[in-house]
Parts: C-alpha cells; structure tokens; sequence
C-alpha cells in the first residue's frame, strides 16, 4: 500500500489521522537565578521563534518580584521559601537529568557573568556528572572561580545559541493530529 505523503505529512484516512514528521534540535535546559526571570523569558521566547527545540524551564511561577530582589541569604530568613528551595533545586537537577537521556544541552543564563549558588551547582552537576554540553552567555564574573573551563560554548544571542545547537544534530519528533 503506497501511503499518500505530501509536505512531510502522512495523512492516515482510514484511521483519520494526520501523522507530522519534522527535525527538532536536542533538548535544553535553562538554568538561570531568580533575579534574571524575566530576561530568561524573553531569551527563550526568541529560541522557541527561531527554531523547534524542547525547552526545560527554570520553574520561578510562584516568585513574586519583591521576593526576587532580594539576595538569597535574605530570602533564606523566609520560613516559606526555606521550606521550598530543596525541593525547587532537586525538581531542576531531575529536569537535567531527563534532557541528558535525550542527548540534550545544558544553558547557563548569566547576564553580567553571575552564576548563583544554586545555578553553580547544577552548572557543575550537568558538565562533571553528566557530561552534558554547556553553553553559557557569558564568562563568570570573578576569574579566580573555576567555571569558564567547563563551558563548552559561550553565546551572546539566540541565534548564535540555535547555530551551535544544530551541531549536535537533530531528532525526529513524530505528533499525530486529528484530521
């Protein structure tokens, strides 16, 4: 039976399905401080236009603005934030941890070269344990902290970041829509 395809479109009659095959980049995780919430937004918001690419994102939905500003040792005095920070930080290590199964990358989003205490570890933890790719947007801040050397990729925008991605190949995803 020849299967009438057309566009990279299957369309399935008997079943009344309409199955798309189309190339996507590999996974990323971004991995970012509280105080660049917005900005990774945006960053992403630009990655997502420019190419197809699943993208794991910090989970900051609950943040407010005021609480954001603040330093972490501040924010620590919360009895409310206390409680939630190992469990924000374990749910980021768990995303890592899926996109690297799926041969993904990781993304340090650190405007002015800050990288957090949080950000550091996950950092450490997707280039030494897990071996990921790491792209970062800029150099750390403070030359004598040992981060530079274990970022493979420094990007400034998101279509540098897009075509460093496509580097490392792409993957087939597969949706089946109702006709």
């Amino acid at each position: 039976m020849e299967l009438p395809i057309r566009n990279r479109r299957l369309v399935l009659p008997e079943l009344g399905k309409l199955v798309i095959s189309r190339p996507i980049l590999r996974p990323v995780v971004f991995c970012t401080s509280q105080r660049f919430k917005e900005d990774v937004k945006e960053f992403m918001r630009e990655v997502r236009h420019l190419a197809d690419i699943l993208i794991m994102e910090p989970d900051f939905r609950r943040h407010r603005k005021k609480m954001i500003r603040k330093t972490e040792k501040r924010r620590l005095e919360s009895w409310s934030y206390k409680v939630r920070v190992p469990g924000m930080a374990m749910g980021h290590v768990e995303r890592l941890r899926k996109v690297k199964n799926y041969g993904g990358t990781c993304f340090i989003f650190n405007p002015g070269g800050y990288v957090g205490l949080n950000t550091f570890g996950e950092f450490f933890l997707a280039s030494q344990e897990l071996e990921m790719v790491v792209f970062a947007l800029e150099p750390h801040h403070q030359k004598e902290v040992i981060f530079d050397d274990f970022v493979d990729f420094f990007v400034k925008t998101p279509e540098e970041f897009i075509a460093k991605q496509r580097l490392f190949g792409v993957t087939q995803s597969i949706e089946v829509v109702k006709q």
